[in-house]
Formats: C-alpha cells, sequence, structure tokens
C-alpha cells in the first residue's frame, strides 16, 4: 500500500494532495469527516482496500549512546565533598598541593597567619595524604614564627605522630620546646632528630653550648 507520513498540526488533506501528487496520485475517497479526524492524528495515512487510515505512530526516546551513559554514571559516581564539589581524583591531593604552595608564597613574604591558614585548607583537602606531615611541619612553622610556641608544640607533635622517622618533625619539636623554656625536652628532641639525620648533629652541639 501507499504510505503517506502526516506532520502535527497541518492540514491532512493538503499534505495528502501534496504528497501524493508528487507521485501521480490524487486524494480520493477520503471526506470531509476523515479529513477532520485525521488533521488531529499526525502519524502514516494509507489507502487500502478503497478507502484512507490511519496507522499509529508514537514518538519513541531514543536510548543515549554507550559511552554517554558510562560518562553520566562515572559523574554520579565520583565522590563529593561536603559543598557538592566534584573532589579531584587523588583524594584531595592535588589541590592540598596548590594551596600548600599558595602558602609557602606566603611564608617567604613573613604573611604567617595567611600561610598556616592555606596549610590548614590544604589539610582538610587530603588529611590522610602523603603531604600532611610537612604541612603540621609548616604550621608549626608559622605558629613560632608567630610567638606561639604552645600551637608550634602541638603542631609538631601531629607531625612526629604521622611520620615518626622524619627528622624534621623532632626537629620542629625541639624548637616549639626551646621557646617554651623546656629545654631538657627541647635537646631530647634534637637527639631524636639527629639520631635520624647525622647531619643535624651540629644542632644538638649547638643547642648544649648555648644551654649549659
Amino acid at each position: 500500500p501507499l504510505a503517506v507520513r502526516l506532520a502535527p498540526g497541518g492540514d491532512a488533506l493538503a499534505q495528502l494532495a501534496e504528497a501524493l501528487g508528487r507521485h501521480g496520485a490524487a486524494v480520493a475517497g477520503l471526506g470531509d469527516a476523515e479529513g477532520d479526524a485525521l488533521a488531529g492524528r499526525p502519524g502514516t495515512v494509507r489507502w487500502r482496500d478503497g478507502r484512507w487510515e490511519t496507522v499509529a505512530f508514537t514518538h519513541r526516546r531514543r536510548p543515549p549512546p554507550a559511552d554517554a551513559e558510562s560518562r553520566s554514571g562515572a559523574a554520579a559516581a565520583r565522590p563529593r565533598d561536603s559543598n557538592g564539589r566534584e573532589k579531584d581524583a587523588g583524594g584531595g591531593a592535588l589541590e592540598a598541593e596548590a594551596l600548600r604552595e599558595a602558602g609557602n608564597r606566603a611564608f617567604r613574604a613573613r604573611e604567617f597567619g595567611r600561610a598556616s591558614k592555606l596549610y590548614t585548607q590544604a589539610l582538610m583537602a587530603a588529611p590522610e595524604g602523603p603531604g600532611a606531615p610537612a604541612l603540621h611541619s609548616n604550621r608549626s612553622a608559622c605558629a613560632l614564627a608567630m610567638g606561639l610556641w604552645r600551637e608550634a608544640l602541638a603542631e609538631a607533635e601531629k607531625c612526629v605522630a604521622k611520620a615518626p622517622e622524619w627528622a624534621k618533625g623532632h626537629l620542629r619539636r625541639a624548637r616549639a620546646l626551646e621557646a617554651g623554656r623546656r629545654l631538657p625536652q627541647a635537646r631530647a628532641a634534637l637527639q631524636e632528630a639527629a639520631s635520624l639525620d647525622p647531619s643535624l648533629g651540629s644542632l644538638v652541639r649547638d643547642f648544649v653550648a648555648s644551654h649549659p
């Protein structure tokens, strides 16, 4: 049978005449009532057995491509922070590194309060990352530069707890204890640092000379 596609919202008879005319056919056997009925039914009409009839036509939503589904699924599965922002694939390590570098620049500019805040933000981005001990060490240095030896000691102890084999954490602890005039403890912390890094032995000797 000959089939013609009807567009929605148009004049069914006019559409049939135009389409069938291109094929040398004529609109026949379609009364006004049938034309009115077809006008509100976009789809396909065809001439069969001496009469026009409509064929149901339903729009079907195309399924998304497989790669689009995988992308949307992957995006939904990405971890997000408390503000709904996506975390980076490194568990915050990239953000933490950028914040640490910004903190280093502030520290070199002697903006110790700002540097400390940046180091804190870096720790929040990756609290258990490999750079966490160094960030605690840096926060200790900031606190000590601002004359806050207790805060400096607390950060140094966090550094030592996370990286007990890292000499710099013990060195930070020694400096904070020295600022707080806890000299025996400061000396012991320096000796621990020197045992892990023999190049720090001269610091122990200088300390003993300064605090006989």
